[in-house]
């Protein structure tokens, strides 16, 4: 708070009372923009290093100071409009960046902290009672001390006041005036005031170690750029490893890569609603047309419960094979091959009705049971067992050029 004495201009705690505690909203935003970073190639993270800083200084709590909350708030005026961004919905540079200084909480917060300063800063308050040489009756004695608050300066030996109800003491005797002596020569410059130091330059942040998982999980995200692929692969190592290695398998056998255009990780669940809540992977495309192929998040989990959930589902032939890599890669490169309409009218019709879709759902269930949903399942999981080295009759081969499956080789 700005205390200005009406006999010196003296400044006390000038923010007393206003919080500068970064809200619980920042913080977990600021942890949630780190730990989406880490999982992100090289090229496709954000925040500089003053980026950085603020989020874990945002993570610990760490008091702000008010140029500090400034900052903050120039930072998100600037930058509101990064929110319209292409890559934002992708948790992009542009999202980590916003998060990693507090999110949308943050942004609420830093508003309303500068507001409060700018009001005290816009404030004045006078302080009371003052010891200036004043005593009780509003009197000065020679011992004013504060009378160049009033803009006027003293008088050699005391002070004429002339302010409403001034008064001398009554023992109190007025010196005269003393005459200022002429001097002689030319008055000397003052001395200049020696230079203000440097503030020190903050220290870098150290880097952050990565992991040995880490600088594995990077190596095969850029043998991914490399062949044209954004990949933002599972944190679980063992996963990522499987992607490559079917990736890497289909190169080798002459399919097409990309598609995908793009490899991603989400809740699938909070992304598509619950009827994704138990799956493992799904392919689809973006507004731009691209196609996508968005792992779970559950695909994460460490230890042997996915791996031995998906090989259960295989030897009960609910799915033709355990690569959920293929699956999709057929998924992706059947529905751009056939367009979005067509994939709409398989999804919605299946397999049609009566004897003919009786016919046509088994020979699906020759692939698996799962090929029985929908001609798209049916022709992802043809694929998919094919690549694995599973051979078919040659009904189930009639019914994949039906449906105009990718070609197999």
């Amino acid at each position: 708070m700005l205390i200005q004495g009406m006999m010196g201009g003296i400044e006390l705690g000038k923010y007393d009372g206003i919080d500068f505690t970064p809200p619980e909203g920042a913080r977990e935003a600021a942890k949630r923009a780190l730990d989406v970073r880490e999982t992100k190639p090289p090229s496709q993270r954000g925040m500089t290093p003053v980026g950085i800083a603020r989020a874990r200084d945002l993570i610990n709590g760490v008091k702000m100071s008010p140029d500090t909350v400034r900052r903050m708030k120039a930072f998100f005026d600037r930058h509101e409009v990064d929110k319209k961004g292409a890559t934002f919905g992708e948790q992009g540079k542009g999202w980590q960046a916003w998060n990693g200084w507090g999110g949308d909480a943050g942004f609420s917060w830093a508003k309303k902290v500068v507001g409060q300063m700018e009001a005290r800063d816009k404030k004045t308050e006078f302080v009371a009672g003052r010891d200036c040489g004043q005593d009780e009756g509003g009197t000065f004695g020679p011992s004013n001390e504060c009378a160049v608050g009033y803009g006027r300066p003293p008088l050699k030996g005391g002070y004429t006041p002339t302010r409403p109800g001034g008064k001398f003491p009554k023992d109190y005797k007025r010196p005269t005036e003393q005459k200022k002596e002429k001097s002689k020569g030319k008055p000397l410059p003052p001395k200049p005031l020696p230079p203000k130091p440097l503030p020190p330059k903050p220290l870098p942040p150290k880097p952050i170690e990565k992991t040995s998982e880490e600088k594995r999980r990077d190596k095969i995200s850029e043998s991914f750029k490399q062949s044209g692929v954004e990949a933002s692969l599972p944190e679980n190592i063992d996963r990522a490893s499987e992607i490559e290695e079917s990736f890497s398998r289909l190169k080798s056998m002459g399919y097409e890569v990309p598609p995908p255009d793009k490899i991603l990780t989400d809740n699938l669940e909070s992304r598509y609603g619950k009827a994704y809540a138990g799956a493992f992977a799904v392919a689809t495309s973006d507004r731009e047309g691209k196609s996508l192929m968005i792992f779970s998040t559950a695909y994460n989990q460490s230890g042997d419960d996915i791996v031995n959930q998906i090989q259960d589902s295989v030897d009960d032939k609910w799915f033709a094979s355990k690569d959920l890599f293929s699956h999709e890669y057929g998924h992706n490169v059947h529905m751009r091959d056939i367009g979005e309409a067509e994939s709409k009218k398989h999804a919605t019709l299946k397999f049609g009705s009566g004897k003919t879709a009786e016919a046509r759902m088994g020979i699906a269930s020759k692939v698996s049971e799962y090929a029985r949903t929908n001609p798209l399942e049916f022709v992802a999981e043809t694929f998919s067992g094919h690549i694995n080295g599973e051979k078919y009759d040659e009904d189930v081969y009639e019914l994949y050029r039906f449906y105009k499956g990718p070609k197999l080789r």
